[in-house]
């Protein structure tokens, strides 16, 4: 078994559709590496998001060979979401992209 750190940068994205009757949108990235799921901050009102942020996966393990490591990339989700707040406990989402 051999454990590893994977480093997400989440840098920015462009163009994305307007989610909002404003026009806008309140997007956030929710990415997924095996069983764990880390989100971005939400950014309000935005078509061009810029997180400029890093998340670090840590303890991945990895059975197999050192070879055999570039088999966990398959397995990351890259999500891109708009946020609701519909009530202060209820939300609602809609994905961009998988």
């Amino acid at each position: 078994r051999t454990f590893y750190e994977l480093r997400c940068h989440c840098y920015k994205a462009r163009a994305l559709l307007a989610a909002d009757e404003t026009g806008l949108s309140d997007p956030y990235l929710s990415i997924t590496v095996g069983n764990e799921t880390q989100t971005t901050p939400i950014l309000l009102e935005s078509l061009c998001p810029q997180w400029n942020l890093t998340l670090a996966f840590h303890n991945l393990m990895h059975v197999g060979t050192r070879e055999t490591a570039e088999d966990i990339i398959g397995n990351i989700v890259v999500e891109c979401y708009d946020y609701d707040e519909v009530s202060s406990q209820i939300k609602s989402e809609k994905k961009y992209v998988q």
